[in-house]
């Protein structure tokens, strides 16, 4: 399960323990990449400044629909977006987060919907300028061992630990 928490909030309609009122999502996308080029034997390389893409997320329309578009549309930076990946199953680690994924001042610059006629489906995506990945392994048991966070700042080019 992919939950997803805006700040200021965005209303959603999760009642997952620890996640109340944040935006379930259905699936996630991004990357990241940057050129590299060699000369003649390859063993210099040169390399570019890395590319991130913006984050794609899909989703049921629900309560967060109407203002995901208004967000879109206007175009107001937020000061955090937050996604969990949650454990469900397993009777000692459901309701615990294995993924943390951290934008720093999450923009929506785009959002779409459509629908054959059930339910609509919904495509959103964020823009940043930093952004931190933290996975975390289960024990046995069901205890946590915290993975180290590591990020980029996009303003400023450089490596970088949580936010």
């Amino acid at each position: 399960m992919i939950l997803l928490k805006f700040e200021p909030e965005l209303k959603g309609d999760s009642k997952v323990d620890k996640h109340d009122g944040w935006i379930t999502i259905d699936s996630v996308q991004w990357g990241t990449g940057r050129a590299v080029s060699s000369s003649g034997t390859g063993a210099d390389r040169d390399t570019s400044n890395p590319s991130f893409s913006e984050v794609t997320c899909t989703k049921s329309m629900d309560i967060a629909s109407a203002q995901l578009m208004q967000e879109a549309a206007c175009g107001k930076t937020l000061d955090k977006a937050t996604f969990h990946f949650i454990q469900t199953g397993g009777k000692d680690v459901s309701g615990q987060e294995f993924v943390e994924i951290i934008l720093e001042k999450p923009l929506i610059s785009s959002y779409s919907m459509s629908s054959g006629g059930e339910r609509p489906n919904e495509s959103f995506s964020i823009n940043y300028v930093g952004i931190t990945l933290q996975y975390n392994q289960f024990e046995e048991g069901g205890t946590v061992k915290k993975g180290e966070a590591k990020g980029y700042d996009l303003k400023t080019n450089k490596a970088k630990n949580k936010i």
